[in-house]
């Protein structure tokens, strides 16, 4: 098994010397065994290697399973990140499933710890059997290039080193080394299309071929390099014929028309990746929908895709934009009533509870922007982000004193069009407690008094997945 998975690793280039690695681990067989088998391999690469687990907070044994995961970690040597959120609760706010707010909240986290620990890489237990299921629901979904890749063994800083490896080969290693895993029994739930596909139609379709998984992941490879050169091809069509403008997305139509088909539905997907606000892949036939429209376009006439991105014709122009075009900014004001992740008119802000024993020097000093810790014992919920409104004022961090947000603006020569976009974060109080992008306002900053930490950060675009 250790060789099987460190092939993987190789074949796949998935680990460079000294990269830090957060491994996502539930406590089920599979990232288990993930955690264990890169424990025994890091000496080749000289991993350094931290623990990532999310408390769904949806089923009784949760909390023992986070237990079970500090045990783990805790016997290896290795330090432990838990974090937790109110998936239910933020699955009605936002009108999601359970199972894409469940993957949200937990994508939102791990991508917090990655950049918390300064990792390279984030390590995820998808194995063999996953691929084959993956493809499989991708086809009864309808088929594309990119859903018959099925599930990347790399993409951006995700590898996945048991992509290979089977349920089998799994449980072998988990005896060999007398490893317990938890068990999730959601995981036998035919409510779920995945759970349905592999219960119930992968046992029939291996009657018939008895290799399939091993088929379909050689299939993936086939359909995935496919795929990356049509990638390509679309970002270079994407620099020539697409700009931004206030926002909006514009398309030369003139250019557009020249491509061929499998080239207009990959830019105009892009375009719709690019404009929502969560991750969304399209069905063919809402590609499809647009396309058709394109062929022969009204002009000034609107046509509208989901999650409110509207396409207009105008002039040379395909305008993309998420609201209805009227000239101007708008207002815009969220709520959100506990930590969680609240979508925006350009981005989604996150509000995590972090232990203050994970706060380090290093992290309270971050370059980054888009990210700030803050006193959580002056924060009161519920939060609300909103865009400036007439005299509000704020006390700058190290400025000493207070100062209206237009005059703050002012004097960082913020250019007029752009001020109604910042979002400004504002304690349930009225304190303002971060403007985003430019600065935490002084009453927040975490001191040596502050017992509860809060991460707040600003995301443009969430690491992906392609499993639900």
């Amino acid at each position: 098994m250790l060789e099987k998975v460190q092939r993987t690793i190789e074949k796949y280039n998935m680990f460079q010397a000294g990269d830090k690695v957060v491994v996502a681990v539930s406590g089920g067989p599979d990232s288990l065994a993930l955690l264990y088998i890169l424990a025994e391999l890091k000496g080749n690469w000289s991993l350094e290697l931290y623990v990532a687990h999310y408390n769904h907070l949806l089923r009784q044994e949760a909390a023992d399973e986070a237990n079970f995961v500090r045990g783990c970690a805790e016997e290896l040597g290795l330090p432990v990140y838990v974090g937790e959120g109110d998936v239910a609760q933020y699955a009605k706010e936002q009108k999601l499933s359970t199972q894409v707010a469940a993957r949200e909240l937990r994508y939102a986290f791990l991508e917090d710890i990655v950049e918390q620990t300064g990792s390279q890489k984030l390590a995820l237990a998808h194995q063999l059997e996953d691929q084959a299921e993956t493809i499989v629901m991708h086809f009864l979904r309808g088929p594309s290039p990119k859903g018959l890749a099925g599930i990347p063994p790399v993409r951006e800083k995700i590898v996945r080193p048991l992509i290979e490896s089977s349920r089998k080969e799994i449980e072998e290693y988990l005896n060999l080394k007398k490893l317990v895993p938890v068990i999730d029994t959601s995981n036998y739930e035919t409510v779920y299309l995945r759970n349905r596909i592999r219960l119930e139609l992968m046992p029939i379709l291996k009657e018939y071929n008895p290799n399939l998984d091993t088929r379909l992941l050689k299939g993936a490879d086939l359909f995935r390099d496919e795929d990356d050169y049509l990638e390509e091809e679309t970002a270079r069509q994407w620099a020539k014929l697409c700009s931004w403008e206030q926002g909006r997305l514009l398309i030369n139509y003139n250019g557009y028309r020249q491509l061929p088909p499998a080239l207009k539905r990959r830019l105009l997907r892009r375009c719709f990746l690019e404009l929502a606000e969560r991750k969304q892949e399209l069905s063919f036939e809402q590609v499809d929908r647009i396309y058709s429209w394109l062929e022969t376009p009204v002009r000034g006439k609107k046509l509208e895709w989901p999650l409110g991105i509207w396409l207009m014709f105008i002039g040379k122009n395909i305008i993309v934009s998420r609201k209805v075009l009227r000239g101007q900014e708008t207002d815009y004001s969220y709520v959100l009533t506990q930590p969680g992740i609240k979508s925006l008119p350009e981005g989604r802000l996150k509000v995590e509870l972090l232990s203050k024993e994970c706060i380090t020097e290093s992290s309270l000093k971050t370059d980054n922007q888009w990210q700030v810790l803050v006193d959580g014992d002056q924060v009161k919920f519920p939060l609300t982000i909103r865009n400036r409104r007439p005299g509000d004022r704020f006390y700058p961090l190290g400025l000493g004193g207070s100062k209206k947000l237009k005059d703050f603006f002012i004097d960082l020569k913020v250019p007029r069009h752009l001020r109604n976009r910042i979002a400004v974060v504002v304690s349930a109080d009225g304190k303002i407690i971060w403007v985003v992008g430019f600065r935490l306002d002084e009453r927040f900053k975490v001191t040596e008094a502050t017992k509860k930490v809060i991460c707040l950060s600003y995301i443009k675009g969430i690491i992906g997945d392609e499993m639900v």
